[in-house]
């Protein structure tokens, strides 16, 4: 007896005419006018819940081609190409087919984007900024022959095509057997492959705005055979418009039947849009989630959460959902959310001030002073839940960045990302153009509350500035210039002298205790950070030295003599033409340096604190902090002329500094101690010798960084990029292990390697030997090449480089 498998296996194959392919549908509806109905022969054993469906085959009758729902007129297409539409072409077997943008030799997309080719025209895919990162990749449409902004999709407006964002143009998609608590009609079930899919839509359950789900929805459900439901979770707002493969539940799995992929855009508000395209075959259906209708609900400030994808929930971003652990107080240390029911960290791969900002503004802390990486506050223990976070900023929750996905990452503990916020968290400014200017509210009793306009002057409006650490105070909006704020009304009548250090210690009516309403908020404008000219940062091979002009920082009204380094017991060193000058040994952990390396480069980091010039009375105020960056080359280089351009892993304000690349020396010994070496110059050896070949490298950072040899050969001239080349060492392995052995490499910062002397070319040319070398943190990965089983693998990092060379090398016992 046949199973109900079969039957749906059977759809899958296309009928055939002498004209044309025809289609299997579920009735002649689906037709093209000019195309034949017949209906399909079913086996009349077959049993189960689709036993009586009606299926019927869809032909283009005689002299029209197309695949029976879509027929073309094949005298009068051929003579006029108009039949079809733009991104299609004709064709006299198939009728209109689609144009592979991505094959034409003038490419749509820009050179750092991917094609890829849709049915009647293209998406550029817009990869992240990191290649190893593996979160969903943003979509650009073009529209007319122009690229639309990201987010933005080529839209029908009007009657007229242009840009536009489908979180606000979409079509709302309202069908009730679409919901995953409704059971198929067996002898008529729903088919979205008949549909003519234009633009976006919004799925709705009467009311209720919902989502499509993102678990495995059980067969002969939403109304239709084989429900569809996405593979992978829903995109966040910073995403843009990305890519989401669909799948067909069926009787051999959930995913048994894959659809065209579809696109998907998160929107503010909590709801998501889609732009769906025809699934492959019939008796396939979009799903909507009935489940998710409490996410419509969600606030602002809370986000639709599940954690198995069936129960959904609106959940607040407190500071409950994240923590900083083992820092100075509340507002430092290292970053562990809650999740699943546990806590765990968050991986430092691409971490950076814009993510400290949010978890500085989930926690209620002031402004993020530093993002740190490398387990700063100690390495954590069990969960790590994000990596490679990418926050835009703007997000009320870490987990609102991109990253990702919860669980997934490819670090380990020693990677564990810090942040240290502004300890003030009793203050905020908001709605304004920058952290110090905006609406003027205060932390009292576990809630934020704004401050009545009532008697508001510039010396309130200093008190808070200082506060902030933003400077001198401008201005004192008043009125809700910034916007009424909601909720508690915490002071009013606000009496400041100007000396405090904090707005709570003003004389006022008492917290709670008002006569105004929010439409009296009171604002301040400060004059944020002083502005003044970047330091002078030499980045030596030994020593890291900022110099600030004094003059320069004076007028912005600052100290120059009162800096210091993140150790405050690294002060001035010397003054110099009116330059104060502070240093600091390039080493790991003097004055607070913190170093990280890459494939490429080391990064050392550390943050000059400058105080303000002392006002009246007042003694305590907060330092303006600028961040110093010193980046290292790790790979050798007998020259400078190439262009540098290294991923940062702070990307704070401040000043950055290129260094130069440790030195390196290459030698050839006579002896196997490597103790013995050859005079520069030409030197001759018989053939069939063992050369003895030692590398140096001249680093001050002793304790992290080993120097490994990635690539060594043998070459007829002095010029490494001679195209006759013989390989000895390749991807940091001998290519021949009974030519070549590697004594030592990735241990210390020197290497060694020994190789027999033949005639590499066939003849008695001189013989030159180049050797690339990269410098390793051992701290942070292997350094110890692994040649036990030979793997083809390319050198890891990007960034060319320039050999060491010694030579010529004769030979003894040649031809006369």
């Amino acid at each position: 007896m046949t199973s109900p498998v079969v039957l749906l296996l059977v759809l899958l194959i296309p009928a055939s005419t002498a004209d044309s392919t025809g289609s299997v549908a579920t009735s002649c509806e689906a037709c093209h006018p000019n195309a034949a109905c017949s209906l399909f022969p079913l086996d009349n054993e077959i049993e189960g819940p689709v036993r009586h469906s009606q299926s019927v085959i869809c032909n283009c009758r005689e002299g029209y081609v197309g695949d029976g729902l879509n027929c073309y007129d094949r005298t009068a297409c051929q003579r006029n190409d108009s039949c079809c539409d733009q991104g299609y072409r004709w064709s006299s077997e198939l009728g209109c087919v689609d144009v592979d943008e991505c094959s034409l030799p003038d490419q749509p997309c820009a050179g750092s984007q991917v094609c890829e080719n849709t049915l009647g025209s293209f998406t550029c895919l817009v990869s992240p900024e990191d290649p190893h990162t593996q979160g969903p990749r943003s979509v650009l449409f073009g529209c007319g022959g122009t690229q639309c902004p990201a987010g933005q999709d080529c839209l029908s407006i009007n009657g007229t095509t242009r840009c536009g964002d489908p979180c606000q143009i979409y079509t709302e998609l309202n069908d009730s057997w679409r919901s995953t608590n409704v059971r198929a009609n067996h002898s008529a079930p729903e088919c979205d492959s008949r549909g003519d899919w234009r633009g976006w839509y919004r799925m709705f359950i009467g009311n209720a705005s919902v989502q499509m789900p993102e678990r495995c929805i059980s067969s002969h459900l939403c109304g239709t055979d084989a429900p569809l439901w996405l593979r992978t979770p829903h995109p966040v707002p910073s995403d843009g418009i990305v890519k989401r493969r669909v799948c067909g539940s069926w009787e051999r799995g959930c995913c048994q039947f894959q659809s065209n992929p579809i696109h998907v855009k998160a929107c503010p508000g909590n709801y998501y849009v889609y732009k769906f395209v025809s699934p492959t075959l019939c008796r396939l259906a979009y799903c909507a989630d009935a489940n998710t209708a409490v996410c419509g609900t969600c606030s602002n400030g809370e986000t639709c959460v599940s954690e198995d994808k069936i129960n959904w929930r609106c959940e607040m971003h407190v500071g409950a959902q994240i923590r900083l652990v083992n820092g100075d107080n509340y507002c430092s240390g290292r970053v562990e959310i809650f999740h699943s029911h546990q806590w765990g960290t968050v991986c430092d791969d691409e971490w950076d001030i814009k993510d400290a900002e949010v978890v500085c503004r989930q926690l209620g802390c002031g402004r993020a002073l530093s993002s740190l990486g490398l387990a700063a506050f100690g390495p954590g223990s069990g969960r790590i839940w994000m990596d490679n976070v990418r926050c835009s900023g703007n997000e009320s929750s870490l987990t609102q960045c991109g990253h990702n996905g919860f669980g997934t990452f490819n670090c380990g503990h020693q990677e564990d990302a810090g942040v240290v916020c502004s300890v003030d968290n009793s203050i905020r400014l908001v709605n304004g153009d920058n952290y110090c200017s905006g609406r003027v509210e205060i932390f009292h009793s576990r809630q934020w509350g704004t401050v009545c306009d009532n008697e508001w002057d510039i010396k309130d409006a200093e008190v808070v500035c200082r506060q902030l650490g933003c400077g001198r105070a401008l201005d004192t909006p008043s009125s809700a210039a910034f916007g009424p704020g909601s909720g508690q009304i915490w002071m009013d009548n606000v009496r400041c002298s100007g000396s405090e250090s904090s707005l709570t210690q003003c004389g006022h009516n008492g917290f709670g205790t008002h006569n105004c309403s929010h439409s009296e908020d009171a604002g301040v404008v400060c004059s944020a950070w002083p502005t003044f000219p970047d330091p002078e940062l030499l980045c030596g091979q030994n020593l890291l030295q900022v110099g600030l002009q004094r003059e320069a920082l004076e007028a912005a009204g600052l100290n120059a003599s009162s800096a210091h380094l993140a150790d405050r017991r690294c002060v001035a060193h010397v003054e110099r033409n009116g330059q104060v000058w502070y240093q600091v040994e390039r080493r790991e952990g003097r004055c607070g340096n913190l170093l990280k390396t890459n494939r490429t480069h080391m990064v050392f980091s550390n943050s000059l604190f400058v105080y303000p010039l002392p006002l009246g009375n007042v003694s305590f105020s907060r330092p303006v902090s600028i961040p110093i960056t010193c980046i290292y080359p790790l790979d050798t280089k007998t020259s400078l002329d190439v262009v540098i351009a290294p991923r940062l892993f702070r990307k704070e304000v401040g000043v950055v500094g290129i260094g130069a690349r440790a030195t390196a020396t290459m030698s050839l010994y006579r002896n196997t101690d490597y103790t013995e070496p050859f005079p520069a110059g030409q030197i001759t050896l018989p053939i069939g010798s063992v050369l003895h070949v030692g590398v140096a490298v001249e680093e001050s950072e002793t304790g992290r960084l080993v120097v490994v040899l990635e690539t060594c050969y043998a070459t007829p001239s002095p010029n490494p990029d001679d195209h006759m080349q013989y390989p000895l060492i390749q991807n940091r392995c001998p290519s021949d292990p009974t030519q070549v052995t590697v004594d030592e490499s990735g241990s210390s910062l020197r290497a060694r390697f020994s190789a027999l002397l033949f005639l590499y070319q066939g003849d008695y040319r001189d013989v030159y030997l180049h050797c690339s070398l990269s410098l390793c943190d051992r701290g942070s990965q292997s350094c110890t090449p692994n040649c036990s089983r030979r793997i083809s693998r390319s050198v890891s990092s990007p960034v060319s480089r320039v050999p060491l060379t010694i030579g010529p090398i004769s030979w003894t016992g040649g031809p006369e």
